[in-house]
């Protein structure tokens, strides 16, 4: 776990230089092909709901093997020096960290600098919900709560299940929550074929998401608020969503920037009901988005120096 951890460490400085380069290709695109690929072949429409929750059950198991097989095949290959590269350029493809930073600044370029349009336009890029919809403050709550839930699912949890299973846990992981983003959806598409994607991907940021959230509010003055504050917000609140797990890193993030997140939201042209996070909390500025950068760098950072003390505690004699 100590090498993992540690591979994990110069992974999130790699990130920190390079970012995801264009000229790398990246497992996602690689997964969202192979998704498509393979959901033409065992999604059956006409079929009954049984059918369809089996082909759904297929797809994610033949997307695990196809994430989980070639990763532990190239690290099985490699020793020393060169399996630890190894281990580093995967993780570093498994996390996000610089890629939202960057997202997130340029929502916060646009608000402050150019149009609705343009804002509604570049926060569509990191948001599910339909930015047509969003006024000025809704698109900054958008991308706060973006911000949230990304750090939980892409940074937190791939860096999680990486030093525990090493590099084919982290991409194992990957391949679920790209699998979920693009079958989990409860309309008439993927209710039945999606469920066994959801449902995974669910599991697997139980634990993440919570670590996340307290974490989140223990570094509440980070982003400039307090520790007292918004653990308040986080324990009150992180039920407030329909995701067991999304509320989690949203209700931290609301209560550190001492902001109301959520609320009503339009998908596909629909607008659902959905309560606020902090309610009562200060209308989100432009320049929270930045202090919500922030708490996401602190954050993961705290979270890394976590991994490597526990792992090298775990190493130490005396503690068996």
């Amino acid at each position: 776990m100590l090498e993992n951890s540690l591979a994990l460490l110069a992974a999130l400085l790699l990130d920190r230089i390079l970012g995801d380069p264009l000229w790398l290709p990246h497992p996602v695109v690689g997964f969202g092909r192979l998704i498509r690929i393979l959901e033409k072949k065992l999604r059956q429409p006409q079929t009954e709901p049984r059918r369809q929750l089996l082909g759904g059950v297929c797809l994610l198991l033949c997307l695990c093997a196809a994430a989980l097989l070639p990763t532990l095949l190239l690290v099985q290959l490699t020793r020393g020096s060169l399996r630890f590269a190894v281990s580093v350029v995967i993780f570093w493809l498994c996390l996000s960290m610089e890629t939202m930073k960057r997202e997130a600044l340029s929502v916060l370029d646009q608000v402050e600098h150019g149009t609705l349009a343009q804002a509604r336009r570049q926060v569509g890029r990191i948001v599910g919900r339909d930015p047509e919809s969003l006024d000025r403050p809704g698109i900054i709550r958008a991308c706060i709560e973006s911000v949230a839930e990304s750090t939980s699912d892409g940074i937190i949890a791939p860096m999680f299940y990486g030093a525990i299973f090493g590099p084919a846990g982290a991409m194992v992981y990957k391949a679920v929550n790209t699998l979920d983003s693009m079958v989990g959806y409860r309309n008439d598409r993927y209710l039945y074929f999606g469920r066994a994607s959801a449902r995974a991907d669910d599991v697997l940021n139980f634990l993440p998401s919570r670590i996340t959230g307290l974490l989140g509010a223990l570094l509440a003055p980070v982003a400039g608020g307090t520790i007292a504050s918004a653990l308040g917000v986080y324990f009150r609140d992180h039920s407030k969503h329909a995701s067991p797990n999304s509320g989690h890193p949203e209700a931290a993030f609301a209560g550190a920037l001492g902001i109301e997140l959520a609320g009503p939201a339009a998908y596909e042209g629909k607008t659902e009901p959905k309560p606020y996070i902090n309610r009562g909390g200060r209308p989100a500025q432009a320049a929270d988005i930045r202090r919500s950068v922030r708490l996401m760098q602190a954050l993961v950072l705290a979270f890394a120096a976590i991994l490597v003390l526990a792992a090298w505690m775990g190493g130490l004699p005396w503690i068996h």
